[in-house]
């Protein structure tokens, strides 16, 4: 039945089939019957070959090869003859056009079984039907034999595997060699009842012209795409166009782009006003040869010389066309062939073993470093066209510059995708008006073990490299590299890590035989940015920056025979007895654990009176001074500036804020980085007393409940006191900081005990006062500092006199008489529960504060002045 198809039901069959199939299979037969659009992927797109084929799918399919896509339509909501097919069925519109037609039958009068796979003999009686030549199977004995011979005879079953079940792919392969076969038709008047006629095949019945959109299956080069052109410049292509002998098609859901200077065999559509690409293949003249430039041996304008497999291969281009980086070159020259870090891709499209086209492109590499809208900006020392800057105008519009903006994938980008610290590979026109450029984001980490001219090892990764390019690193340096779209290392930093800084503070010889020295040096840690909150006014939500800074050792080590000091290598005591002396040194140890190597930290600036910007995180003072900045990656050093500290004074943390009026400090820096103003190394000067850190300032320093004191094991499986406190903001647990003979008292806190207390930056404990033991039964209370009583009475919402704070007033009946507190009802000071038989803590609110009776007492740590309100509150129960 002819059939006039519309241009939106072709677009449906034909356009955009996007499959896949796995395994093996005819090529041809594949291209063909897909472009047709007899075959259709499932959602996925996947036509899944090794499947079977329900007789409802074949039914459907065997539609589509007559064209019989209307019949079936009109059929759909058709009551179906067979009692297993349903009117709601998506097949039986199917089923009934193929039945109609006289293609299939059904298993019984009543009884299609459409969910049942197809069968080899099923199939091929179905497709000997469908080109008219049933009638011959009949004479030649009918089902199945009949139709098994005639099939043969007619080449449809070449190829084709008689499977149980019968597969996807053997139906394809069944309708492929039908395409071609001259059906068998019936006569009006003629001598024989049947005739076959002349090129009428089913392959012609999808690209008769006689259809409103026409098919075209063709063969051409592809000339030009909107970003090359091989024979005349065509400013009006569109981004998705191409040029096939240059007549123009629009490219569809097809890669014909990738095609350019190809031989290709394709599938088109035309409606009269456009043509349409269906579906692309290379075609088989062609030869296509992709040569990296660290293969390319020799180039001229006649032959390219190259290593493949260790062997050495000349390839004929004499009289080709050389496109450089997107452009012809009309009148080439020997350096038109130049190539750095690209590559060559000869296209020989008809296959006389010299190649028709050589595509050069050669690509620069840029490290970017911001990206504002459309303009990229590079990092220092990238440059491409002398400027650290490209503006990329992606706008069609803009006929003077073209740019094609890509990711490693592949896929279409736009300037505002790039990240930072991307690699731009970009290849250039002569004339800078044509850019390709691809972005990609992607760095390894580690150390460098290897580097040759090839390759650069980074851990147990081997990175390629650009004949030709040199990196200012070496064996032992820990880095992260930078790689091009192509996996190239093409760029790197040295990794932000903390060098190994020590001051050193004397050197003496330990005797003996060996006469061997030692270093005693201060090893310092990596800064600490935190931020502190104002005790003195609660009510200030401000917080302040500051810094951290401590040692994290006193080291006395020993000097290997052979040490190098500032690249001298020191062998005899009297040269290293007046090399090393008191300094700030990066040092290296080797297996044994002596110093083996010392360099010395350069001095960068600082002094005395320095002034810190804790937002900048920067030092400065006078012009004559070089101002640093610091990172989380500088070491801190801190010396003490009183003569008599003992090494204990060493581990005194210290702290630089610029909360006081004007601060200045002692600071110098060291190692300093010109391009990110920062110093690798600061030496921070003060008085250190472990004495001063013990001595508990009770303005400051917190206070807590204590809950419970055990001993645990620390990290380094010796055992040291814990002690677990409750604090307004919850329970934590300390170990102890112990210091011989200054902070003993911290190992008898026991339940119960109320303190002040203090933590070193180790996280650790290190000060404790008791203010007063609950665990006791003493009832000796000062009550100028102290209240402790039963609660009488409480009054809400109450105005404080001096600060104008809503406080809850507290009436309690001490043994020293009716005494009064005011506790903040919004910055509320810590209230403890204490239980005295189950020696537990809680956290207490201030809802707890309202009178309990005589079994609960009520205590108060009463404020300095009369201004102040309570600073703690315990209810003992």
């Amino acid at each position: 039945m002819k059939k006039i198809i519309s241009i939106t039901m072709i677009l449906l069959l034909l356009l955009g089939q996007v499959v896949s199939a796995s395994g093996t299979y005819n090529e041809k037969a594949y291209f063909d019957v897909v472009s047709l659009g007899i075959f259709e992927g499932d959602e996925n797109g996947d036509l899944r070959l090794e499947d079977p084929l329900t007789r409802a799918e074949f039914a459907a399919i065997m539609t589509r090869v007559l064209r019989c896509d209307d019949l079936a339509e009109a059929f759909k909501d058709v009551a179906a003859i067979f009692s297993d097919v349903s009117e709601e069925d998506w097949f039986s519109g199917y089923i009934s056009a193929v039945c109609a037609n006289g293609l299939m039958r059904g298993v019984s009068d009543t009884s299609f079984e459409p969910n049942s796979y197809v069968t080899y003999e099923q199939a091929v009686k179905t497709i000997v039907c469908a080109l008219g030549y049933g009638v011959v199977a009949e004479r030649l004995g009918g089902y199945p034999d009949g139709y098994l011979t005639q099939g043969t005879k007619l080449g449809l079953t070449k190829n084709v595997k008689n499977t149980t079940p019968f597969t996807r792919e053997n139906v394809m392969q069944l309708i492929y060699n039908a395409l071609d076969v001259e059906m068998l038709v019936m006569t009006i008047g003629g001598k024989s009842e049947y005739e076959i006629e002349e090129g009428k095949t089913l392959r012609n019945m999808y690209l008769s012209p006689s259809a409103d959109v026409q098919v075209i299956k063709n063969e051409g080069i592809v000339t030009a795409n909107n970003d090359t052109y091989l024979n005349n410049a065509n400013s009006k292509l569109e981004r998705d166009e191409v040029e096939i002998d240059d007549v123009v098609y629009k490219v569809g859901n097809t890669n014909a782009y990738h095609f350019i200077g190809q031989k290709i065999e394709y599938y088109a559509m035309d409606d009269g006003a456009e043509r349409t690409l269906i579906s692309v293949k290379s075609a088989r003249k062609n030869i296509v040869k992709s040569i990296d430039v660290a293969d390319l041996i020799t180039t001229s304008l006649t032959e390219v010389s190259y290593e493949e497999n260790g062997k050495i291969q000349n390839e004929n281009i004499e009289g080709a066309k050389i496109v450089r980086n997107g452009r012809l070159v009309l009148v080439p020259n020997i350096s038109d062939m130049d190539v750095k870090q690209g590559d060559l891709k000869l296209i020989d499209n008809n296959d006389d073993n010299v190649y028709d086209v050589v595509f050069v492109t050669d690509w620069k590499t840029v490290k970017v470093k911001d990206v504002k809208e459309e303009t990229v900006e590079f990092e220092r020392g990238s440059l491409f066209n002398g400027s650290k800057f490209l503006h990329i105008n992606l706008d069609d519009n803009d006929e003077n510059v073209h740019f094609v903006l890509k990711n490693s994938e592949g896929e279409s980008i736009k300037p505002s995708d790039i990240e930072k610290d991307s690699i731009l590979s970009i290849s250039a026109d002569k004339d800078k008006k044509f850019y390709t450029i691809i972005s990609n984001k992607v760095s390894v980490e580690g150390i460098v073990t290897t580097i040759t001219e090839e390759y650069v090892e980074l851990g147990d990764k081997k990175l390629p490299v650009y004949i030709g390019d040199t990196f200012d690193f070496g064996p032992g340096d820990a880095i992260v590299a930078y790689l091009d779209f192509k996996g190239h290392l093409v760029a790197f930093k040295e990794q932000e890590q903390s060098e190994n800084y020590a001051y050193v503070l004397g050197i003496n010889a330990k005797g003996g035989l060996k006469n061997e020295f030692q270093l005693k040096m201060v090893v310092g840690s990596n800064v600490e940015f935190i931020y502190d909150k104002n005790k003195q006014d609660l009510d200030d939500t401000n917080l302040i920056p500051a810094v951290n800074c401590k040692n994290s050792e006193i080291n006395v080590l020993d000097v290997a025979d052979k040490v190098t000091v500032d690249g001298n290598s020191l062998k005899t005591a009297d040269e290293k007895q007046s090399v090393i002396v008191p300094g700030l040194y990066m040092y290296e140890l080797n297996d044994e654990g002596e110093i083996r190597k010392l360099e010395s930290a350069t001095f960068s600036g600082g002094g005395s009176s320095m002034s810190y910007n804790p937002y900048d995180k920067t030092f400065a003072k006078n012009s004559f001074r070089t101002p640093f900045a610091i990172n989380e990656k500088t070491v801190v050093i801190c010396l003490p500036t009183n003569g008599d500290a003992s090494d204990e004074d060493y581990f005194v943390p210290l702290k630089i804020k610029n909360s006081d009026a004007n601060p200045t400090f002692f600071a110098e820096g060291y190692d300093y980085d010109a391009e990110t103003k920062k110093v690798k190394a600061l030496i921070f000067y003060d008085v250190m007393r472990k004495s001063d850190v013990l001595t508990i300032n009770t303005d400051s320093s917190s206070i807590g409940m204590v809950e419970k004191s055990t001993t645990v094991l620390d990290e380094n499986k010796e055992p040291v006191q814990n002690i677990k406190i409750a604090t307004k903001s919850g329970t934590f647990e300390y170990n102890i900081n112990e210091v011989l003979g200054r902070n003993d008292n911290l190992k008898d806190l026991k339940c119960g005990d109320l303190i002040y207390y203090e933590v070193d930056l180790s996280g650790k404990l290190s000060s404790a006062q008791v203010i007063r033991s609950f665990a006791e039964s003493s009832e000796a209370f000062d009550e100028t500092e102290e209240l402790y009583g039963n609660i009488t009475s409480v009054e809400y919402d109450e105005l404080h006199l001096e600060s104008g704070n809503l406080v809850a007033k507290v009436t309690a009946d001490t043994s020293k008489g009716v005494i009064s507190v005011d506790i903040p009802q919004r910055n509320v000071p810590p209230i403890f529960i204490y239980n005295k038989e189950s020696k537990t803590v809680e956290i207490g609110s201030i809802s707890e504060v309202y009178p309990r009776g005589s079994e609960d007492y009520f205590y108060a740590l009463m404020p300095a002045s009369a201004s102040g309100t309570a600073k703690a509150c315990v209810f003992v129960r």
